[in-house]
């Protein structure tokens, strides 16, 4: 069966993004991971290939050797919804500690509770009560 992953490009901090997302969700599942080769000097230790699972969406994750002129954008992001106001208020104050606010944690005209932020390396959250 054809599948659509959503495929996050880090430029060496996908192990520490990873850490992060496994702090914020409680589902959180490395299905498969590799790394570069040990004799890869300016990637070793560094992420060629992940695998990853939040709240059963797959979620590819690399660290690119290549430096690009783009990064993570907004206009792209990944939107989980929580059933308890404990959990989302734990994963927006880790999420958000060292990155940006678009729309803060708090009540709207469509959901209870709802924040929209970029994690510390770029990726784009929309949190959001059930």
């Amino acid at each position: 069966m054809t599948q659509v992953t959503p495929f996050l490009m880090f430029t060496g901090q996908a192990s520490q993004a990873l850490e992060l997302y496994r702090s914020c969700f409680s589902d959180f599942n490395i299905i498969q991971l590799e790394k570069y080769p040990e004799d890869d000097v300016e990637m070793k230790g560094k992420i060629h290939y992940g695998l990853i699972e939040i709240h059963g969406q797959q979620l590819a994750v690399i660290d690119s050797p290549a430096v690009h002129a783009f990064d993570f954008t907004p206009s792209l992001s990944l939107m989980v919804e929580f059933e308890d106001r404990k959990t989302i208020e734990s994963a927006y104050q880790k999420l958000v500690k060292r990155g940006e606010i678009l729309m803060p944690l708090d009540h709207y005209e469509f959901a209870r509770q709802y924040a929209w932020i970029n994690d510390p390396y770029g990726v784009s959250w929309q949190l959001k009560l059930a």
